[in-house]
């Protein structure tokens, strides 16, 4: 097996993923990676006619799946067909693989899907991310969600018969029927580079959509992409003569599942470790922190509060954050294209130290869901409209919103529980410049080494603050006016770090690099004047 299936993607594409300009379009090869009991084998499009086949008159031949099928609804009613379909799917017994589990953890904002199936949304369901099925043409007129992914049933589900694409008569009316909806469509592919997941792309109204869309802006439109395991030649050359370029990866074809899971869990990496290095970070703060590899140690606070009310938290929460050394972020700090707002979302929840979320309101009960499934719910503060506040040493801390004008007192609680985090992880944050530099992540020590730096300065301040009251808040540049003012450090040791923070921000802001020799100067320089300023106290 190879290090990296992405070696085989084309970096044009690779590229549009984390931009958010891809569009999944999951097929019925992908319902085959379905959990079911022993002796049970979820069927391909292909299987499901032929199966049907076996339940009509001797004397029809099979021409094809789509055949097989109109024939059993002539034959036995459109109502029984769908009942047979239900059943042969295994509607009530399938759950969802770890093929699906693996792609539904990659933060597309958009899905679209042939399967009449619910694995996508079992799945989701199991991740606790939000879905938002489209079906009806009625839905386009609406907002595509926000807050979770837009799943588009191209072909109806099995809890809507009437809309189900399942026979030759549906596939001919498909855009007569539904033309908004082939239109929306076309615009996706028109403006997306589509990615072909188990896919045959046999489907005649999606192929004539495709036909109008390539015969339209001819070599102005976008690439579309199949993901395949060892396809043969035959296989290879039905796609590209549809227009459709072929990643076939290599391996067996028995380890198609193993294979699935390993490049989604790949894509899912590589679009979370690079849209905040394609977004703009507003604040200068949180950009060191994001700047460290992911793998390091870092003060994020993450905020997963609404816009609404971010105003309140900035002027009453987050001065306490900062008092005990963390840098508190919110969504909007970073400018991403709207198409990468949930690979964003994903982007910070892992890279967060802790959280800080707001249950308050509706709108953000799926995301702070969604968090509390992805990291340790002892590192999770939720405000909400509880009446009683909730304190525990497993689950999150829980408490009810204060009102304005906060009180002080209101506050010890979020004070207390972020010291207490801060207390238990103290060293590993003194020792992690050292291990980076260990590893030779020599610019990600030195951006660690400023970052522990302003940490212990911040507590230093703290703690002389009845003595000093106005550095409580002060900038880190008059933070060290006043300490050698006071003559807490020498003009050298000034110095010293006005030229250390002058290069770490060189290492965050161009591409400057630096080396074991001035990066151990650096974090040896910093080590012993923090030292010196701690003697102080």
């Amino acid at each position: 097996m190879i290090e990296s299936y992405l070696e085989h993607f084309p970096k044009p594409l690779l590229d549009d993923l984390v931009e958010g300009r891809t569009l999944p379009i999951v097929g019925a090869g992908m319902s085959r990676n379905a959990i079911l009991p022993p002796g049970f084998c979820m069927p391909l499009w292909g299987d499901l006619g032929k199966s049907l086949l076996e339940d009509l008159p001797n004397w029809y031949e099979y021409t094809g799946a789509i055949d097989s099928v109109s024939a059993y609804a002539q034959e036995f009613s459109r109502v029984k067909l769908i009942e047979e379909i239900s059943k042969r799917l295994f509607t009530h017994i399938a759950k969802p693989g770890k093929v699906h589990e693996a792609f539904c953890s990659i933060p597309f904002d958009l899905v679209i899907t042939t399967n009449f199936d619910f694995l996508l949304e079992n799945q989701y369901n199991l991740l606790s991310k939000t879905y938002n099925p489209i079906l009806e043409e009625s839905q386009l007129s609406m907002k595509l969600s926000k807050s979770g992914v837009n799943l588009i049933k191209f072909h109806g589900d099995l809890n809507h018969p009437k809309r189900m694409v399942i026979t030759e008569e549906d596939y001919d009316l498909f855009l007569t029927h539904y033309p908004l909806f082939a239109t929306f469509v076309a615009n996706l592919l028109i403006t997306r580079s589509a990615i072909m997941i188990g896919y045959s792309f046999d489907d005649p109204d999606f192929r004539q959509i495709w036909k109008i869309i390539n015969e339209r802006l001819g070599n102005s439109a976008r690439k579309a992409y199949c993901i395949s395991v060892d396809a043969s030649q035959a296989e290879i050359s039905k796609f590209e003569r549809r227009g459709v370029k072929v990643i076939n990866l290599p391996g067996n074809k028995e380890d198609y599942e193993l294979i699935l899971v390993k490049v989604f869990s790949e894509l899912r990496e590589l679009w979370t470790s690079k849209v905040l290095k394609v977004s703009e970070i507003s604040q200068e703060d949180p950009l060191r922190e994001l700047s460290l590899p992911k793998s390091s140690l870092n003060r994020l606070c993450y905020f997963s509060v609404p816009l609404s009310m971010q105003y309140f938290y900035k002027e009453n929460i987050y001065r306490i954050v900062e008092r005990c050394g963390l840098v508190p972020v919110t969504a909007s700090d970073i400018i991403s294209s709207e198409e990468s707002r949930l690979a964003k979302l994903d982007a910070l929840i892992e890279r967060a130290f802790v959280v800080i979320g707001d249950n308050t309101i509706k709108e953000s009960e799926d995301e702070i869901s969604y968090i509390r499934s992805k990291i340790n719910n002892n590192k999770i503060l939720i405000f909400s409209n509880t009446d009683e506040n909730s304190i525990s040493q497993e689950g999150p801390v829980i408490l009810n919103k204060p009102l304005e004008p906060v009180q002080e007192i209101e506050l010890l609680i979020i004070e207390d529980w972020l010291f207490e985090i801060m207390e238990s992880i103290g060293m590993q944050f003194v020792n992690e410049p050292r291990r980076l530099y260990e590893l030779k992540e020599y610019k990600a020590a030195v951006v660690s080494a400023l970052s522990t730096f302003e940490m212990r300065l911040r507590n230093f301040l703290w703690s002389v603050r009845e003595k000093y009251p106005k550095v409580e808040r002060a900038t880190l540049n008059d933070s060290l006016k006043f300490l050698q003012e006071y003559q807490i450090i020498s003009d050298e040791d000034f110095e010293n770090l006005s030229s250390f923070i002058k290069k770490r921000n060189e290492l965050i802001h161009t591409r400057m690099g630096t080396d074991s020799i001035e990066s151990e100067s650096i974090i040896s320089g910093l080590e012993k004047i923090i030292q010196k300023i701690e003697s102080k106290q």
